[in-house]
């Protein structure tokens, strides 16, 4: 994302990125990817290869930590960063 934002073809303001090329806009939601389970072989709460907004595991009371999360007794790695939300808003009646 910064080396788009660097030249030019992508505009962030706040938490809303614009492609310049298209004008089209989408809201960054701070999230995370859940990479792997590191207490268990298994992964007991299914969510692996998920992600999943921070406001949601912070609603749940999960602890955060640089890479990993704690959730119900188990640790995950995790990757930080963001899902896009496009705002753009469908005008067509088809």
């Amino acid at each position: 994302m910064e080396t788009l934002i660097s030249k030019g073809k992508t505009r962030l303001e706040g938490t809303h990125l614009t492609v310049a090329d298209t004008g089209d806009s989408y809201q960054l939601v701070p999230a995370v990817k859940v990479l792997s389970c590191e207490n268990c072989s298994k992964d007991p709460l299914r969510i692996s290869d998920k992600y999943i907004p921070l406001s949601i595991l912070e609603s749940a009371g999960v602890d955060i930590h640089l890479d990993s999360i704690i959730l119900h007794n188990h640790s995950y790695h995790i990757d930080p960063g963001y899902i896009c939300k496009s705002t753009q808003i469908d005008l067509s009646d088809g």
